[in-house]
């Protein structure tokens, strides 16, 4: 009887290990995927910025 409800343990203590695992794995992928896309819009912006400083800059030295 102890014995059948030791291995019980173990299983469960074995599907809980897996299932913690593959949680973190999948949470660690989501932060990834959520820093390139932050990379990326921050590149975007810097890059609208510039062009619109250029366009703006232009238009003074065309109307000065």
């Amino acid at each position: 009887m102890s014995d059948m409800l030791g291995k019980e343990v173990r299983e469960v203590k074995d599907e809980l290990v897996a299932f913690k695992t593959s949680t973190l794995t999948e949470l660690a992928n989501f932060k990834l995927d959520i820093a390139k896309e932050l990379r990326s819009t921050k590149w975007q912006t810097l890059g609208l910025m510039v062009g619109l400083t250029a366009i703006f800059v232009t238009i003074i030295l065309v109307f000065k």
